[in-house]
């Protein structure tokens, strides 16, 4: 009995369900296969837009990868740049000192040079040379003896006997014996 009741109910409720696919509305083109063909299409065209993605993202990657490795290798360059121009500016500052210092001996050196020249004589010493020019100058002035200066003590010059001096004669008028005598002087005792 119990069985009999449910199937008037069931009855009853497929009469429902027959009056709503009714009112629902019905695709005549479609079929259930195509429905299933457009996702799977669709779904294939995603998959295949996702790989084309996928693919591009990885050459940009190994693009990027080139990239940072030549950027890399330039930075490596400009390392051992900078190192060489640090090396070179510190040899350049040596130089620039050691350069100071010969210029400063070799100031010194024409100032004492030139100090020695007399001081009437000292005029004669262009000033519009270099140092090197100067030096040279006075070094070749000095080895021609244009600075020496004949000194005279009490009216003698230096090289000249001293002592005996002969008074001034008249040789026209003497005899030839006394040419001979004053060519042939000889002192007597």
């Amino acid at each position: 009995m119990a069985e009999e009741i449910k199937v008037d109910e069931t009855v009853e409720d497929v009469k429902v369900d027959e009056t709503a696919k009714e009112d629902a509305p019905v695709k005549e083109d479609a079929k259930p296969n195509e429905v299933k063909d457009d996702s799977l299409e669709d779904k294939q065209k995603s998959e295949n837009e996702g790989e084309k993605q996928l693919q591009d993202a990885l050459n940009n990657i190994k693009d990027l990868e080139t990239e940072l490795s030549q950027a890399n290798e330039k930075l490596v360059k400009y390392d051992v740049m900078v190192n060489d121009l640090a090396e070179a500016k510190t040899k350049i500052e040596k130089a620039t000192a050691t350069i100071t210092e010969y210029e400063t001996l070799l100031t010194n050196l024409v100032d004492e040079k030139i100090k020695k020249i007399p001081e009437d004589l000292q005029d004669l010493v262009p000033t519009n040379m270099t140092l090197t020019q100067k030096l040279e100058w006075v070094t070749k002035a000095e080895s021609k003896n244009l600075f020496k200066e004949k000194k005279n003590i009490d009216g003698v010059e230096i090289g000249k006997s001293i002592g005996a001096t002969s008074p001034k004669v008249d040789t026209d008028n003497l005899s030839t014996t006394s040419l001979f005598t004053l060519a042939y002087n000889t002192f007597r005792k």
